[in-house]
């Protein structure tokens, strides 16, 4: 089986294990090259699932224009690793595998656009992209939930980090919230 690994950076010839939100250091792969696309981009913002009965990666933009927003004109690389050695997926996320040691790539795919093959492998039905004037009432009070849940549960208020600035900058209702939130509790 090949597995890919996605990432801003080209000319890889060894994924060395880096400490992610697992708490523990792993290099990162996943069964579905769509998925790794994803992460050729790095923004901590992965707004992903899988849907129907053959788990096709489903994005869903979460403020309008953010496909466009994270991944126009932005170049990424996916990775191919062939699977030898032992990859376990302790993060019970589908599709998604780990090694703890360093991994020499297979073969190195240079994306010019990621934007640009998002959407063609959206016209090829293997991925789905949610539009964010196209998501229900019920799909927008869920997604305010899970930034407010986020901004809590990564204590961002009190950081000053590329991923806070960007929750606050993209979701500025929710960081109200979570500030008057913060300043009522203290």
């Amino acid at each position: 089986m090949i597995y890919f690994h996605g990432s801003p950076i080209g000319n890889i010839k060894t994924l060395q294990p880096n400490v992610s939100n697992h708490k523990e250091a792993f290099v990162y792969f996943s069964s579905n090259r769509s998925v790794a696309l994803l992460y050729t981009v790095r923004k901590n913002w992965y707004p992903y699932g899988f849907s129907g009965e053959n788990r096709i990666v489903e994005y869903t933009e979460y403020y309008p224009n953010a496909l466009a927003d994270i991944y126009a004109k932005k170049t990424g690389y996916v990775y191919e690793y062939d699977g030898e050695g032992i990859i376990e997926n302790p993060t019970n996320i589908y599709c998604a595998y780990v090694s703890r040691l360093p991994v020499s790539t297979t073969n190195e795919e240079v994306i010019e656009d990621v934007l640009l093959e998002i959407l063609k492998l959206e016209k090829q039905g293997l991925m789905i992209i949610k539009k964010y004037e196209d998501l229900s009432e019920e799909e927008h009070k869920a997604k305010s939930k899970m930034i407010l849940r986020e901004i809590e549960d990564e204590n961002l208020v009190e950081k000053n980090n590329d991923y806070a600035r960007f929750v606050q900058e993209k979701f500025p209702s929710e960081w109200e919230v979570a500030l008057n939130e913060k300043v009522q509790g203290d």
